[in-house]
């Protein structure tokens, strides 16, 4: 089965410009999993998502 990741840019002024916010929404197969991602948050929900068992590890340079 083929499936679908979709990720979608999206930005938001408040009322008379007093705010504004942007980030990427995460879609799979036409769900939204995600309002705003990093790298690893989109990995982990679309595992999660589609069902697949995974051991992820994050290491960091000053790790």
């Amino acid at each position: 089965m083929k499936h679908k990741v979709v990720f979608e840019d999206w930005e938001k002024e408040c009322e008379e410009g007093s705010c504004y916010e942007s980030g990427t929404r995460l879609l799979v197969n036409g769900k939204q999993v995600l309002d705003s991602v990093t790298p690893v948050k989109a990995v982990k929900a679309v595992l999660d998502e589609l069902g697949i068992v995974y051991e992820l590890e994050e290491k960091h340079e000053y790790d």
